[in-house]
């Protein structure tokens, strides 16, 4: 049986761990939405988080993350009529390619 001392060690690790990833998909999230704009970044956190951390099937992903994209841009755009913000690189593109 392991010592208590030890085990909380292995808790702790596992927990800060946990709480690193946590942390770095959310920072992630925000400096792509700063970058990118919404409707690109959640897209892409959504994909990526579904399937890399909740083990989600391909099915599941793009389903939620289509239904979620869905929601995100209609409720903002058409009923709340908030625009979201597109973001600095995705303004450049725009504007390079003249669209």
């Amino acid at each position: 049986m392991p010592r208590p001392a030890v085990a909380a060690r292995r808790y702790d690790g596992c927990r800060t761990n946990r709480e690193a990833i946590a942390w770095a998909y959310f920072l992630a999230l925000i400096l792509g939405i700063i970058l990118f704009g919404f409707h690109i970044s959640v897209t892409v956190f959504l994909i990526l988080f579904l399937r890399l951390r909740a083990g989600a099937s391909w099915l599941l992903t793009l389903s939620l993350t289509a239904g979620a994209s869905f929601v995100l841009f209609y409720a903002f755009e058409h009923l709340l009529h908030i625009s979201l913000h597109t973001g600095f690189i995705t303004d450049w593109v725009m504007d390079r390619i003249g669209g």
